[in-house]
């Protein structure tokens, strides 16, 4: 996206970040697949075993975790500790709020495992998720990581107008037009009440 420039080098960036949901819509598209030709007879053996897969998986995540934890620079985060401990705190309330309401209307069922995964989720990245999710479901059996992942997948088409609001800020710090970040927060604001309206309209 080298030609649109400013726009397309930070869109491409955004949208880079997104390469675990590819991967892990590529993964269920196979077991899919493997499943279907399975139980059709194309495959004879049965080669996944789901004790190992589940094993490796929270290896990889565990290495995930300390390997985001590793790449923290600890001396750039002590200068602006204070804002960023008033940020993440009223982040994290403000988010564990919303998803009460909206884990209570969307999953009737397992709310305590889903309301876990989607707060580590939406306070970090999917990794952060299940390793919250794993404390209270470690054999992964509420469907919550599950819901974590397709979910993932969706939003990348709900997300594209999101992603393209992220480089209105960067635009404005560029330029030094502080109107960018005025344009930008309109635009999450009316975008999040189309969202929320959808939602809570499916699920009333």
């Amino acid at each position: 996206m080298e030609n649109l420039g400013e726009f397309g080098e930070t869109f491409s960036q955004v949208l880079w970040g997104f390469h675990f949901v590819f991967g892990a819509i590529i993964g269920f598209g196979v077991r899919k697949v493997y499943n279907q030709l399975y139980e059709r007879g194309t495959i004879k053996e049965d080669y996944l075993n789901n004790f190992i897969l589940q094993r490796f998986s929270g290896g990889v995540f565990d290495f995930m975790v300390a390997a985001s934890i590793s790449a923290v620079s600890f001396a750039h985060i002590s200068t602006v500790f204070v804002p960023l401990l008033i940020l993440t705190l009223l982040g994290g309330l403000l988010t564990y709020i919303y998803l009460s309401i909206v884990i209570r209307r969307a999953f009737p069922e397992h709310r305590l495992a889903n309301l876990i995964a989607m707060f580590g989720m939406q306070t970090g990245t999917i990794s952060t998720g299940v390793v919250l999710l794993r404390e209270i479901d470690p054999a992964m059996e509420s469907g919550a990581a599950e819901n974590m992942v397709l979910g993932s997948g969706f939003s990348i088409m709900i997300g594209l107008p999101l992603i393209a609001l992220l480089n209105v800020p960067v635009m404005g710090f560029v330029s030094g037009n502080h109107l960018y970040y005025l344009y930008f927060m309109v635009g999450m604001i009316i975008y999040g009440i189309f969202l929320g309206g959808v939602l809570f309209r499916r699920t009333g």
